[in-house]
């Protein structure tokens, strides 16, 4: 999204608890400003708009509002919108509740929403009263503009011949597809975790004729019209189609509301059904370049959403009480990616333990097979010397024999004879 912002003319600058790994990165290749704590320097008269995820807001910034809340807007300025954006239905991810009680409902100019089933679990977390009036909208996890220059509409393959599996928690059905698929002549790829772990670009996309995923990376394969089968871990949907797009759209593309498979039946899909799926996605190119594309998202809701006038504390002290649970928010925030950190170096030291052990269990395997070897060679060195000491024993009895003696005694003339003819 900074980036579209950046592409589409804006100054943009992001706030984030913790700025590290891949993440930075990305930010800093694509030159995204980026500001690290819990505060920002600046005035909120700076900003048009203020994009709020998981409702933070520098410190600073609350001061602020505490003052317009006393003594209103100064004259000659103007408040920025704020836009509360959520993106998750799932209890299982808090962050993406209006936790903070009160605070949309005091500041904000819209509330947004990944998708309409986020917006239908959500609501219930506000104050109805204090809520109404502010407008709220699906904003359906936008893809940029650039993944539509990468086309396939009218280009597609008649079988699909290279698959990808995008996905971070690849369930065993799909392992189990893609080795079908396989035996089947379809090369298949995992990107994430459990394979090749690589940002989405859309040269990534361009690469495949099909792709079977969840989540944003389904906006990314609608926009360059290419066939997306929708399953993961939730279950899924298969191809979209006319018949499950409004399921699939409305628990963003999720899987959840669909159905599970086994790899027989996936694998079997995504090929049956390939031809179907690349006709519906060029149909359907023109209009999803619209409604999922994000600069025309963007573009809309920013000039229709209005900064508020004035704002107005919902009671004494609230000031003091918002201070203190963003400063509390932050700090969880900056701790959770800690423990994200220290979690991927756990696993990361856990894969190289596993590594190493395979290694070792290698080498234990070859010295076992080794000292074999050489057991083996033992015992034949051991019968070689029983039979050299035994052909001993027996040349030995030949020249102690009678009959040895003799005939040794009659040639030896013969011997002497042929030594002086040399």
């Amino acid at each position: 999204m900074a980036e579209e912002l950046q592409r589409m003319g804006a100054s943009v600058v992001v706030l984030a608890s913790s700025f590290t790994g891949s993440a930075r990165a990305i930010f800093e290749n694509k030159g995204i400003r980026v500001e690290v704590g819990e505060d920002l320097e600046a005035s909120i008269f700076d900003f048009d708009y203020v994009w709020v995820h998981s409702q933070l807001l520098p410190l600073s910034f609350v001061e602020q509002l505490g003052t317009v809340s006393r003594e209103h807007v100064p004259d000659g300025k103007r408040l920025p919108a704020f836009i509360f954006n959520h993106m998750s239905a799932l209890d299982a991810s808090p962050d993406e509740h209006p936790y903070i009680p009160l605070l949309e409902e005091t500041i904000a100019s819209a509330e947004v929403f990944v998708s309409q089933e986020a917006r239908d679990a959500l609501n219930k977390d506000y104050d109805t009263e204090a809520n109404q009036g502010i407008p709220q909208r699906i904003v359906p996890n936008p893809a940029p503009s650039i993944y539509a220059q990468s086309s396939k509409v009218g280009t597609h393959p008649r079988v699909p011949q290279r698959i990808a599996i995008i996905s971070n928690h690849v369930p065993p059905e799909l392992f189990d597809a893609a080795e079908m698929l396989g035996s089947a002549d379809v090369h298949v790829d995992i990107i994430g975790e459990q394979g090749v772990v690589q940002e989405v670009t859309p040269a990534l996309i361009a690469q495949y004729d099909g792709v079977i995923t969840i989540g944003k990376t389904v906006q990314y394969c609608m926009m360059s019209s290419t066939p997306v089968f929708v399953y993961d871990r939730f279950g899924g949907f298969g191809y979209l189609n006319d018949e499950n797009f409004d399921a699939c759209a409305y628990a963003n593309f999720s899987g959840r509301g669909g159905a599970r498979k086994n790899g027989e039946g996936i694998a079997k899909d995504v090929i049956d059904d390939f031809q179907q799926a690349c006709s519906y996605s060029d149909a359907m190119h023109g209009v999803w370049r619209e409604t999922y594309g994000m600069e025309h998202v963007l573009e809309d809701l920013f000039e229709s959403v209005e900064p508020r006038t004035s704002i107005t504390f919902p009671y004494p002290g609230y000031e003091h009480t918002l201070r203190m649970q963003m400063r509390f928010a932050w700090r969880y925030y900056r701790s959770w990616d800690f423990e994200l950190w220290m979690r991927a170096q756990k696993q990361h030291l856990e894969d190289e333990l596993h590594r190493v052990k395979e290694v070792v269990a290698e080498r234990d395997k070859a010295i076992d097979s080794l000292q074999a070897e050489m057991q083996a060679l033992r015992g034949d060195l051991g019968n070689v010397r029983e039979e050299l000491a035994k052909s001993a024993e027996q040349l030995q009895q030949v020249y102690d024999s009678h009959s040895y003696r003799i005939g040794n005694a009659l040639m030896a003339p013969l011997s002497i004879i042929k030594k002086r003819r040399r």
